[in-house]
């Protein structure tokens, strides 16, 4: 990787991000928090404690919310054990963003049989548009070449044609599978990025 910074686009602002990032996480890492990467407002940190699981609830909460039409989102203490359910598995990690010092967008990534999956992705809707989702989504694709995967995963909903606009910018491809949510009864696609593709997760957009 080029020691120069790496500009990109995304929600109308210029994000640089510093080379050599994988070396200074490894050189970071301190039990299950680590410091991955600082953008020029959006920096990524690994981190399981409770504040993060609780900032994660608040922002699936609203997001959801927001996603489905809802008027009010259901309470963070309502959301929180769908986090923990996550977390539940077996070297998940949870990836959280923050927007100029402000928690604004999570990735929660477990393992799976042929990828790392990520299982919940969500962005505050106050920081839509500000590259939060993007830079999740390179910060995941970095962890799973440090955990030597070649692939990640995630589902989403059909008709989340906002999520599926971010996905499909940033590199990612509709593997053509479906099914459906056991719990809310919408159909959910797979989608999917290699991460040997030579394409640099951070110059889609």
């Amino acid at each position: 990787m080029s020691s120069q910074p790496t500009r990109y686009p995304s929600g109308g602002q210029t994000f640089a991000l510093e080379g050599k990032r994988s070396a200074l996480a490894r050189q970071l890492l301190l039990g299950d928090h680590a410091r991955v990467s600082t953008s020029l407002n959006v920096s990524v940190t690994r981190d399981q404690g409770a504040s993060s699981r609780g900032e994660a609830a608040r922002i699936w909460a609203v997001a959801t919310a927001h996603r489905d039409g809802r008027s009010e989102p259901a309470p963070t203490s309502s959301a929180l054990p769908v986090i923990e359910r996550g977390l539940g598995h077996a070297g998940a990690t949870l990836h959280l963003a923050s927007l100029r010092g402000r928690a604004a967008g999570f990735a929660l990534v477990v393992p799976q049989d042929r990828a790392l999956e990520i299982l919940y992705l969500g962005v505050d809707p106050q920081a839509w548009g500000a590259g939060v989702a993007s830079r999740l989504l390179a910060d995941v694709c970095e962890y799973a070449n440090e955990m030597s995967s070649q692939e990640v995963e995630l589902w989403v909903y059909d008709d989340n044609t906002r999520a599926v606009d971010v996905y499909t910018r940033a590199g990612w491809v509709d593997t053509g599978e479906v099914r459906i949510h056991p719990t809310s009864g919408r159909r959910e696609r797979r989608y999917a990025r290699s991460t040997t593709d030579p394409r640099s997760a951070h110059d889609e957009g």
